[in-house]
């Protein structure tokens, strides 16, 4: 997730990428599990996908003091 992608083409046409950097802080790399964050909100419950709504843009506006 936060590597640079070695992208290559196969002589087929086929294209892929490849991580080829390795971060880490403090030991720790944070490429499969991310960083948790510090409000953890569920994105996408089935009951925001019915009501058209994105909660988790709504705890984000309302934690930096934006009404929507």
């Amino acid at each position: 997730m936060f590597s640079d992608v070695l992208s290559r083409r196969l002589p087929n046409g086929w294209a892929f990428g490849l991580p080829n950097e390795r971060f880490v802080t403090d030991g720790k790399a944070y490429d499969g599990s991310g960083i948790a964050p510090d409000v953890p909100v569920p994105v996408f419950p089935r009951g925001d996908l019915d009501a058209g709504r994105d909660g988790a843009l709504e705890k984000a506006l309302e934690l930096i003091g934006k009404e929507f």
